[in-house]
């Protein structure tokens, strides 16, 4: 691992030397999980499965964007500052577990306090964008790596048991 481990971040690992039932595995991946949960950052199975679902899931769809900056407007803001204002509440939508109308009154929060997006996170959640990267990669990503090679261990001997019984 060459991310530094937080002390509070200890208790969410993996002992990828024990050998864990599925029922126990399970318990600490969605234990581990609940912590990002815990600073509404978006967190669903398809970012270790499918990367490319995700991007496309979790965004705001064209005519979300156009509501959206219609409502900009009408608050005041300028159809150019809509523009970068659409870009914002699209990334608080696609990072945060939040709903649109949450990721809307997050990004007037943003704009009104002319925060970045990173600083708006880290102070409205209490967890930064490199956290959360250095959480994925220390943390979470151990869960994942441990699960394929259990699976790929538990294929083997699908095949070893299939080659006895079929063996003459």
């Amino acid at each position: 691992m060459s991310k530094k481990v937080k002390d509070e971040w200890k208790q969410y690992l993996l002992d990828e030397e024990k050998d864990y039932s599925v029922e126990q595995l399970i318990e600490k991946f969605k234990y581990a999980v609940s912590y990002l949960k815990s600073h509404h950052i978006r967190i669903v199975h398809e970012m270790f499965t499918d990367p490319g679902i995700v991007d496309k899931k979790y965004h705001l769809s064209d005519k979300d964007k156009e509501v959206y900056a219609k409502s900009f407007e009408k608050e005041g803001y300028a159809p150019q500052d809509c523009k970068t204002i659409i870009k914002v509440m699209d990334a608080v939508y696609h990072v945060l577990d939040i709903s649109k109308e949450e990721a809307r009154q997050f990004t007037l929060y943003i704009a009104e306090n002319h925060l970045t997006l990173t600083d708006a996170i880290e102070r409205k959640y209490h967890l930064s964008l490199s956290e959360y990267d250095d959480y994925m990669e220390v943390v979470l990503m151990p869960y994942v790596n441990y699960c394929g090679r259990k699976a790929l261990q538990l294929g083997k001997e699908l095949v070893e048991i299939l080659a006895v019984v079929f063996a003459e």
